[in-house]
């Protein structure tokens, strides 16, 4: 069984009605995933593995998979790993090579959030469109679809807008605001001053 395991394991995909089931049941925990806790005997036999030739563990899994899936195998039972939902409030770090799963993991832990009733704001450099649907998803299985907000200059017809002049305690921070975006090489650069001077008149 241990032999097996080492040629890695088939992706596992989890329906949101499970996910809540699993909430209901660990209200105080933050889902992750499957695995285990490592302790002595898997690094035992995760260093008998590396002394040997490790070809004879790859590319004899379940497809062309991301990494070392081999490191799930050096032990045959793996159960749910949860982290007290109280240690989320630092910063929380996932490493990975592209394509690994990252995002995946961070649509799991996003969507708890979400179900949990606190406020998500996610900033996704890649624009990545799962990820977003399953946000939206997840608002709507809240029982609170109004609660998803999107922005993207690139598709305005989808996003809402954003007016950053609207709020100020003084008319010279709309033309500083403004102004700020005139390019500049240097900090004393007179057309970027004279366009702040026209915008404060105005």
């Amino acid at each position: 069984k241990l032999q097996k395991g080492l040629k890695g394991k088939p992706l596992a995909f989890m329906e949101l009605s499970h996910l809540q089931k699993v909430m209901a049941k660990h209200p105080d925990e933050l889902w992750l995933g499957y695995g285990f806790e490592w302790d002595q005997r898997h690094a035992q036999r995760a260093y008998e593995i590396l002394k040997r030739d490790k070809q004879t563990l790859l590319n004899q899994g379940h497809g062309k998979q991301m990494g070392s899936t081999w490191i799930h195998g050096v032990e045959p039972k793996e159960e749910d790993v949860y982290q007290p939902v109280g240690h989320t409030e630092g910063h929380t770090l996932i490493v990975g090579t592209t394509g690994a799963g990252k995002t995946r993991c961070f649509d799991a832990m996003i969507t708890q959030a979400i179900l949990r009733n606190e406020a998500v704001i996610i900033i996704d450099p890649k624009g990545d469109k799962e990820l977003k649907d399953n946000a939206q998803r997840a608002c709507i299985a809240a029982g609170s679809p109004e609660r998803f907000v999107y922005f993207h200059p690139g598709f305005p017809e989808h996003s809402v807008r954003l007016n950053p002049l609207r709020n100020f305690n003084r008319g010279t921070e709309i033309a500083s605001r403004i102004a700020a975006l005139i390019p500049s090489e240097t900090g004393a650069d007179p057309f970027k001053a004279f366009g702040q001077m026209a915008l404060n008149n105005i």
